[in-house]
């Protein structure tokens, strides 16, 4: 089942189209069938980002005197871990657009980097016990539970009426 929004002079209306015929179908019922899918596939997996964003920044929050001692090896391995799941966020969401969607894709780019950085520079020191830390936290929570809202929520208007 899929839902275009119409939008004329007269307003806008959401219409159900059935059957779609992708190959003869005309662009517009295509595209929008191409913006449903990215959008179900953003809300999976900002369902996992956000929570895993919000377990991990709580955690970190309540023991970031853990990272006053840096163990490369460890630092390392974090590494490779979150390039791994930043390759695979941006292999799965790569979409550049103008909506919320774009920090599932920013989120994928951010590991990819940040595992790059702890690969080549495992010995780097890590982040201090002080307020800009704690800041960065916080916005990094932020971020977790717009994502899980986003996710986890039913989509306004007539569109969640006629589900």
């Amino acid at each position: 089942m899929l839902f275009i929004k119409v939008d004329d002079s007269l307003g806008a209306e959401w219409i159900e189209i059935t059957d779609i015929d992708l190959e003869n179908s005309s662009p517009l019922v295509v595209e929008a069938r191409r913006k449903e899918d990215y959008m179900t596939n953003s809300r999976k997996i900002a369902g996992l980002i956000g929570p895993s964003i919000i377990a991990i920044t709580a955690s970190e929050w309540l023991n970031l005197h853990i990272w006053a001692i840096n163990m490369p090896t460890i630092a390392y391995l974090n590494g490779i871990l979150l390039f791994i799941a930043g390759l695979s966020i941006v292999r799965a969401h790569n979409y550049w657009t103008t909506s919320w969607p774009v920090l599932v894709t920013l989120t994928g780019w951010i590991t990819i980097l940040g595992g790059l950085y702890r690969m080549f520079f495992p010995e780097a020191q890590q982040l201090a016990e002080n307020i800009s830390t704690y800041v960065f936290i916080i916005f990094l929570g932020v971020i977790g539970i717009f994502m899980t809202f986003k996710a986890y929520s039913r989509e306004g208007g007539k569109k969640a009426d006629k589900k």
